[in-house]
């Protein structure tokens, strides 16, 4: 799907295991582009300070002349098989790990009604190896999420958040820019970005956010942000 268009979204993802990786039977359902992610709320801090079971998320830089006001994140790992987010039943030796997380301007974005005022930073990661490890993401200005080139690699978008369908519009993309994992455990990511968008900005911040799987809702009309699949 491009991801330069209107982003009609309807993920179906299964749950993680115990030790919050997903092993490779029962990677997450996706098609390519479409990547969705869910995870834990950080609050602004710098990545790598925040004690346990306390994420943080920070942000320096403007989206069209405003501050991005990071409060929020959230992560979902997941496999790739090429470019393709990928169900169970796949190869594993042909699997790659894969991680997609959020920075919103809302605290409690997996719990929280989606602040659809305000947009979203939507990352998604393709690394070159089977399981996730601290690595550096070169950004790539492409119109699938995570790239298609050889990994690693990853995209970032600037998401608006429709207020009456579970939907997204693109904003903006980077075109240029790195992610870097500096840590990696079964059921947190935490690193730094630095990127420069399409219309010209430049962001940089920080992020440590958790995996955030138990008791996914249903979608309905309390319009959570995970239950609404944006994640």
């Amino acid at each position: 799907m491009n991801l330069r268009q209107l982003w009609v979204v309807g993920f179906v993802f299964a749950c993680s295991s115990s030790n919050g990786a997903m092993p490779p039977s029962a990677a997450t359902a996706g098609n390519s582009g479409t990547a969705g992610s869910a995870g834990a709320v950080g609050n602004g801090g710098a990545a790598g300070t925040a004690a346990a079971g306390a994420p943080a998320v920070s942000v320096s830089g403007e989206l069209g002349g405003k501050a991005f006001d990071a409060r929020g994140g959230a992560a979902h790992r997941f496999y790739w098989q090429g470019d393709t987010i990928v169900q169970g039943g796949a190869d594993p030796a042909a699997l790659l790990a894969g991680v997609s997380f959020v920075i919103t301007q809302y605290a409690n974005a997996c719990t929280a009604t989606r602040d659809t005022t305000l947009p979203i930073l939507a990352f998604y990661l393709r690394s070159s190896q089977p399981e996730l490890a601290p690595q550096t993401f070169p950004l790539v200005d492409s119109t699938v999420a995570g790239g298609t080139d050889a990994p690693p690699e990853a995209t970032v978008n600037v998401f608006g958040l429709y207020p009456d369908v579970c939907s997204v519009s693109n904003l903006d993309w980077a075109t240029s820019g790195n992610v870097e994992l500096s840590n990696v455990s079964a059921t947190r990511i935490d690193g730094t970005f630095s990127l420069t968008l399409g219309t010209g900005g430049v962001l940089t911040g920080t992020f440590s956010v958790d995996d955030c799987f138990a008791d996914k809702p249903v979608p309905d009309d309390s319009d959570l942000t995970l239950a609404c699949g944006i994640i």
